[in-house]
């Protein structure tokens, strides 16, 4: 039996979470040697829950709505806007909290 097609949306969240995990590297590369030892576990877990989401996502177990690609561009705008760690830190959370929490 083949695998199900992902819906338009679900590709499109998969596409702008590893986007969002990109720039979350990025600014863990940028971030000082403590801060990225605060950052590691959260970007770890950032990285499983989009692995589990995604895999969710492709076998069409969940679908995405319009609400979840709003909520996914707003964590993104939030992550651009961070202008310190707390606020780098705050939007990994936020992100696995949202992936874990809808699609898991």
């Amino acid at each position: 039996m083949p695998a199900p097609i992902p819906s338009p949306t679900n590709q499109t969240l998969i596409k702008q979470a590893a986007d969002l995990l990109s720039a979350l590297e990025i600014r863990y590369e940028e971030a000082s040697f403590d801060e990225q030892v605060q950052l590691r576990d959260v970007l770890d877990q950032a990285m499983i829950s989009y692995s589990n989401a995604r895999l969710t996502l492709l076998k069409n177990k969940v679908l995405c709505t319009s609400a979840d690609l709003a909520k996914m561009n707003l964590i993104k705008r939030d992550l651009d806007r961070a202008i310190d760690f707390r606020q780098v830190l705050s939007v990994s959370t936020r992100l696995v909290g949202f992936l874990t929490g809808r699609f898991l």
